[in-house]
């Protein structure tokens, strides 16, 4: 087996040669009729999600399965190609206050910084406070912090691949490594509004705004600069428009769909005072959120509830995603739950019963998208060896769009889509729903067999992670 070494480089890489790569990349790319234009163009049968509109598919982090850099141009290209819904970009500031792409507030993991000598002395450590995040306090050591830095200082840095396991079975290869730089928010914006002119229809974009408290630290004066940044970029690109003292969202031709996540609900209830834009509230750590209590707060400010998918509280793995909250967040971050959430999770009400949590979002009107859905290709989380990874991404694909989930974060994109082709398919032939696994998830969510069926399909989920 050949190996390609870490300062493997493709400097002379042609936009043709680079699309035709990449597709020999994907297998599922081979049929053109599997890849549609929209979400709304891929079945004329109710679905089970809030609008009755076919589960939308986010592109987390641009198209980062095949080897492309995560939060670059070429990735968040390669995601229109594909065919995303919404394309997914990750905000954090620099020294100057530029809003630019990039997923953590470190650099060293991502890019070639430690290969400059002239950015040694900026190495150093620090602590943030990540509470629903990261479950607490967050320690970093020995790295370089995104904001020491300037845009033009940060233009001088590469990216490189992350993620994938081992390099002896990772699919994400140093192809592209050294090639492409951070990109800025603006630089973002232009090559979805390009890609929009030439398809001749907009493209939804879903912009995560990181670590807003910690960022808006360093302007003691202006304690919502960050959001004030996005609010202020979004309105001078035609997605918002300021009527009677609230941003609008606008229908300006060729912009699409515009929403704004968040971990911090205090960023996203500042976003919601002063606009009308889709807000996501994310959920790892905050299980307090999944009570009675905490789901009446997140409505009243939030459009949509985006949780880890593996989250849902369950004694006996009873929940309605795949894991228990206490069980999974116990087993990510070392230790139970803080006693004060615990606290906090009893004096809203408790968590709520698992196999109920999916209908209880949607009863306070609330969308729900959760994430991540991995490329097959990643290594294989299965305990069932008789299954191959492809097999398990259809079968858990079926299960959340079964369940009427609105909107899922995405990798391998165009391997999501051909799957949500074949569900649709499904729901619109009655008739084939007992060929295969993707038609055995067309269910009817409320009644006794389909909560039935669900629930043997959670387990068979259980059981391959």
């Amino acid at each position: 087996m050949v190996r390609l070494s870490s300062s493997f480089r493709a400097p002379h890489l042609g936009v043709f040669s680079f699309v035709v790569l990449l597709v020999q990349a994907c297998g599922v790319l081979a049929r053109p009729t599997q890849i549609r234009v929209d979400a709304t163009s891929v079945s004329t049968r109710k679905w089970n999600t809030i609008d009755g509109k076919p589960t939308r598919l986010i592109a987390h982090r641009g198209e980062r399965a095949f080897s492309l850099p995560e939060h670059t141009l070429p990735s968040y290209h390669m995601a229109v190609w594909e065919h995303a819904d919404y394309i997914e970009p990750d905000l954090v500031l620099t020294k100057d206050g530029q809003l630019v792409l990039y997923h953590d507030l470190t650099i060293k993991s991502s890019s070639d910084v430690a290969e400059h000598p002239e950015f040694a002395d900026r190495m150093r450590n620090g602590t943030f406070s990540d509470p629903n995040g990261s479950g607490g306090n967050v320690t970093i050591t020995n790295d370089w912090f995104i904001h020491d830095f300037t845009l033009a200082e940060l233009k001088t840095l590469k990216l490189k691949v992350v993620g994938g396991g081992p390099k002896e079975t990772s699919m994400r290869t140093p192809f592209f490594d050294g090639l492409f730089t951070i990109p800025t928010f603006q630089e973002y914006l232009d090559l979805i509004h390009a890609d929009a002119s030439k398809l001749g229809r907009g493209i939804g974009i879903i912009p995560e705004i990181k670590h807003p408290e910690w960022h808006n630290a360093h302007y003691p004066s202006d304690p919502h600069h960050m959001e004030d940044a996005l609010l202020a970029a979004l309105e001078a690109n035609g997605y918002l428009q300021r009527r009677g003292g609230k941003l609008k969202t606008t229908t300006r031709p060729l912009r699409g769909f515009v929403g704004v996540q968040s971990f911090e609900a205090e960023a996203a209830k500042y976003i919601r005072k002063r606009s009308d834009v889709y807000i996501v509230q994310l959920v790892y750590a905050g299980a307090e959120m999944l009570t009675p209590k905490g789901l009446n707060e997140v409505a009243k400010y939030a459009t949509s509830l985006g949780l880890w998918k593996q989250l849902a509280d369950a004694d006996a793995l009873k929940d309605v995603y795949i894991y228990g909250t206490k069980e999974t967040l116990a087993r990510e971050l070392g230790a139970p739950l803080p006693a004060e959430v615990d606290k906090l999770i009893k004096k809203n009400g408790g968590l709520i019963a698992p196999a109920d949590l999916s209908e209880e979002i949607k009863k306070r009107g609330l969308e729900q998208t959760p994430y991540t859905f991995y490329s097959s290709y990643e290594l294989p989380r299965t305990k069932d060896t008789t299954m191959t990874p492809l097999q398990n991404r259809k079968h858990e694909l079926a299960y959340f769009m079964a369940l009427g989930i609105d909107g899922l974060f995405v990798e391998n994109i165009a391997e999501a889509v051909a799957a949500r082709d074949e569900f649709a398919y499904c729901l619109n032939h009655p008739d084939m729903r007992a060929a295969g696994e993707m038609c055995q998830g067309v269910v009817n969510i409320r009644s006794a067999q389909g909560k039935r069926q669900l629930e043997v399909m959670r387990l068979r989920l259980v059981n391959r992670y």
